[in-house]
């Protein structure tokens, strides 16, 4: 008997993985996880074998929550979630530990298997939970997060809280109730109020996940069409720009050619150096390039940030033009703004790469960082405060190269924070790509 229910006190932390695995739980999780369900198994073996608890009346009736409690100081001691995902997150595993208790004894009572005596029945138990457990992992679990974060409300909050009363309330009811009226139908009755209760909360919190996704592409879309218009200006502003200085250096040219100027030549000098600040074109062979590029390099200009590009811009003649604006414009936004933080002028350069690699387009961008990025998954946070409207610029650019059947993957080691994407040649490549490159510093 004390065997079944050590092995029954082991599935709590299997419930715990299954609805903690999906998500961001630290790199501490692991050796945490491992010590504290060690530490409380030995505790709990000590019970069984020790003492001779599982005979007082009350432990049935508190059970469920000294099991409620323990979930929760796991996933509080393993994780590094808040008090309200911890809630949440513990009611689920208590939900599906309960659900899946419930339903063996249902089967095992159906299939007159006594569970504390037969050695079948005990492997019967543990495949049955651990069946129930795994398909929870697939069909629920997975699906409770957006990117390793749960979608959470304070609303969704308390609507599990009750749930989770209600079950953990009406458990204590049907043991008295089996104990004095026999088996009479009450544990399919919990096991029928579990499945309910579980398909509620993964309904509310499917609603609240596709209202969350439908916020973050109206602000997506808000963003795209925001990059749009800067592309519009972006154009503009770079062709008012060169038209300017290609005059001035015909002014400057047709003033060196009249002798009675000669004597000011330091003047010119000076002039002509003062409009070269201008010269900040970035000619990769794509227009739309070319544009994002050379607007991004007067910024750096302006910030005193060295900026330096090695790129064929044909090799992504193919992209849609708000599509490549806005791959490179966030790219090279984060860089600048991660860069404007040093204030060593060695450390202040940004580094833009476009080559190809047999039939993949690479587009790397590189800059130093001071404080180390904390991540949210395989991304880092936004450090701004208002998370609604920023920490978009990743999430966009990974979009955009899973558009095109690509990958963005992000690095950050030794003072050295390196953007990586890569896209299939065939759907980027304009038709006359060449092995051009032209390297420019700012």
């Amino acid at each position: 008997m004390e065997w079944i229910i050590l092995l029954n006190f082991v599935t709590i932390f299997v419930s715990v993985l299954v609805f903690v695995l999906p998500i961001n739980r630290g790199k501490a999780f692991v050796p945490r996880f491992v010590l504290f369900a060690a530490a409380s198994c030995a505790v709990y073996g000590l019970l069984l074998w020790g003492t001779d608890f599982l005979s007082f009346d009350a432990y049935w009736f508190v059970r469920p929550f000294a099991a409620f409690g323990l979930i929760c100081a796991c996933v509080r001691f393993c994780t590094g979630l808040d008090w309200e995902e911890t809630l949440y997150l513990s009611i689920w595993s208590f939900l599906a530990r309960e659900f899946c208790f419930d339903a063996t004894q249902v089967v095992t009572y159906y299939l007159d298997i006594n569970v504390f005596t037969d050695a079948d029945g005990i492997v019967l138990t543990l495949v049955f939970d651990l069946a129930v457990l795994l398909g929870l992992y697939f069909f629920v679990a997975r699906r409770l997060s957006v990117e390793g974060h749960l979608v959470l409300t304070r609303e969704q909050l308390r609507s599990a809280l009750l749930l989770a009363c209600l079950v953990t309330v009406i458990k204590p009811i049907a043991i008295w109730a089996r104990q004095t009226e026999g088996y009479n139908a009450f544990t399919l009755f919990q096991v029928i109020c579990g499945f309910f209760v579980m398909a509620v909360l993964y309904s509310r919190s499917m609603e609240e996940k596709r209202t969350a996704v439908e916020q973050e592409l109206a602000t997506q879309r808000q963003l795209w069409h925001q990059r749009k218009v800067q592309l519009e200006a972006a154009q503009e502003n770079l062709d008012l720009l060169n038209c300017k200085y290609h005059d001035l250096k015909h002014y400057i040219a047709a003033l060196r050619s009249q002798n009675s100027l000669q004597d000011s030549a330091s003047v010119l000098d000076e002039l002509e150096e003062s409009v070269k600040v201008f010269d900040c074109a970035v000619r990769t062979g794509n227009t739309i390039l070319d544009t994002v590029l050379t607007e991004k390099s007067l910024l750096c200009e302006r910030r005193q940030i060295t900026m330096t590009c090695v790129a064929d811009g044909k090799l992504l003649q193919g992209m849609n033009t708000v599509d490549l604006y806005a791959l490179l414009g966030n790219g090279v936004d984060n860089a600048v703004e991660c860069v404007s933080q040093l204030s060593d002028p060695e450390r202040r350069v940004i580094s833009i790469e476009i080559f190809r690699v047999g039939d993949l387009v690479k587009i790397q961008i590189e800059n130093f960082y001071g404080r180390q990025p904390q991540f949210e998954g395989d991304l880092p946070a936004t450090t701004k405060s208002d998370r609604e409207y920023h920490g978009f610029g990743l999430k966009s650019i990974r979009r955009t190269a899973e558009k095109y059947g690509g990958y963005m993957s992000v690095q950050a080691e030794d003072g050295l924070f390196l953007l990586h994407i890569l896209l299939p040649a065939e759907r980027v490549v304009g038709s006359d790509s060449s092995d051009y490159a032209e390297k420019s510093t700012s």
